[in-house]
């Protein structure tokens, strides 16, 4: 009997006449979201904690912090080419305990910091 259905499924498949198996759906495209985080309390031109897109969340330029608020031990930063989240996307980062100036380029992604550290532009 498997040599019967074996024939049939070859004739099948030489002449053209196989049933059309419709195929099975593709998931959707994975998307990844970042999203904004929210700020620390800051004056106009001021960054704090969260991720800034560079030219038009801030602008390029110098910004130096006195260091976290509060009783915060430290904050950090880091420089990014995007917001993916990949470790390839950093360019630079710190880990600030007191004063500290940081550049940010205008051919920066991103610009993330977390820890109570207000970065006000020079």
């Amino acid at each position: 009997m498997k040599r019967s259905l074996l024939v049939v499924g070859t004739a099948l498949a030489v002449s053209g006449c196989a049933p059309s198996i419709p195929a099975a759906p593709r998931p959707p495209a994975e998307t990844v979201t970042v999203a904004a985080q929210p700020e620390a309390e800051a004056t106009s031109g001021d960054i704090g904690d969260g991720t800034h897109i560079v030219g038009s969340d801030i602008e390029p330029g110098t910004y130096s912090t006195d260091g976290p608020s509060n009783d915060r031990r430290a904050c950090s930063w880091a420089r990014l080419s995007d917001t993916t989240g990949d470790t390839s996307s950093y360019l630079a980062s710190g880990y600030e305990k007191g004063k500290a100036t940081v550049t940010i380029k205008e051919s920066d992604g991103a610009f993330r910091t977390q820890g109570g550290c207000t970065w006000v532009k020079k």
